[in-house]
């Protein structure tokens, strides 16, 4: 398949490093600018400098936590009009589900699911207006297969499912 997204501006939540770095790189290596995000600058100028020049130039770093309103807010401003918007930010961890306190399941929540919900009710109008555009929602089998655990996160990533078929 060739796919050339010369032309396309692509940004990609939770970008610093991991799967997401790795979708950022591909998109940059099939023609797209790509605005990476993390929550440091430190780690965005970090995944900048070892990707490959060529890859690195077609990066834009914009930190900030996309836990919040606000991160979210300011995320979209800085972003403008993607063509493509990658929901990839989430945070992952293992906990008793007695032991587990309100408070991480609000900031799961916040992180994994609204971060998306906000993105894309933000974005999402101008790539209507443009009649192009592309959202991606990355989930995990844990949506699915639930790991005992693993419940809050499991549970955001059933969340993230229903969100990408609705």
């Amino acid at each position: 398949m060739n796919i050339d997204l010369t032309g396309k501006r692509a940004a990609v939540t939770g970008s610093s490093g991991g799967i997401g770095l790795g979708i950022a790189t591909e998109l940059a290596r099939l023609g797209a600018q790509v605005v990476l995000n993390g929550q440091t600058m430190e780690s965005l100028e970090s995944a900048r400098d070892d990707a490959e020049p060529e890859i690195a130039a077609r990066f834009e770093l914009v930190e900030g936590d996309l836990a919040t309103a606000e991160g979210c807010v300011a995320f979209a401003k800085a972003v403008g009009a993607p063509d493509i918007l990658v929901n990839n930010v989430g945070m992952f961890a293992q906990g008793s589900f007695f032991e587990t306190e309100d408070s991480f399941w609000e900031n799961i929540i916040a992180l994994n699911v609204m971060s998306g919900v906000r993105l894309s009710r933000a974005l999402l109008p101008k790539m209507i207006e443009r009649d192009w555009g592309r959202i991606l929602f990355l989930s995990s089998e844990a949506a699915m297969n639930v790991p005992p655990d693993a419940l809050p996160y499991s549970v955001t990533k059933a969340a993230v499912l229903a969100l990408s078929r609705g």
